[in-house]
């Protein structure tokens, strides 16, 4: 996906996209693969890194190694939607925490919650009669120094 221009959409659009932006992160954090189709288009392609996860087979398989188990549960957190008009569809991106939570017992939530991932997704979505649906959905992590301009408790960068 390429860089995004300025000019954002209007802030009606932006809440709707903002919504189905959390539909589909909600159905992932579910393990729902029925969740996820429902709210994307037919060809949708899922990257996370150098992995692509294409159509209703890639988003099964993408959910199955992706969304909660019996054994890991997952809760996104989101935040910063952007979304410009990109010809026939809207580009958008949001930044994400994906905390983790590795259950003691598959029955119960026991267990230490940690980060899972962090980073920003770059989509791509529609307008359908049905509301905003995904085209596409680019998962890129914040890796390397980027976290080094932080500051740190002491509030210099660390």
């Amino acid at each position: 996906m390429d860089a995004f221009p300025t000019a954002q959409l209007a802030a009606r659009e932006r809440f709707e996209i903002r919504e189905a932006v959390s539909a589909w992160n909600a159905a992932l954090d579910a393990g729902s693969a029925e969740g996820v189709l429902a709210l994307s288009e037919p060809g949708i392609v899922v990257r996370f890194g150098d992995i692509a996860y294409t159509g209703e087979e890639g988003v099964r398989q993408m959910v199955r190694r992706h969304g909660s188990s019996s054994t890991v549960a997952r809760r996104t957190h989101t935040n910063h939607v952007q979304a410009w008009a990109a010809a026939d569809r809207v580009r958008s991106r949001s930044f994400m925490l994906v905390v983790t939570l590795v259950r003691a017992a598959p029955a119960t939530d026991d267990g230490a919650p940690a980060i899972g991932w962090l980073g920003y997704a770059a989509d791509d979505l529609v307008a359908t009669p049905r509301g905003w649906r995904f085209a596409a959905r680019e998962f890129r992590p914040w890796e390397g120094d980027v976290l080094s301009r932080f500051g740190t408790a002491s509030g210099g960068a660390s």
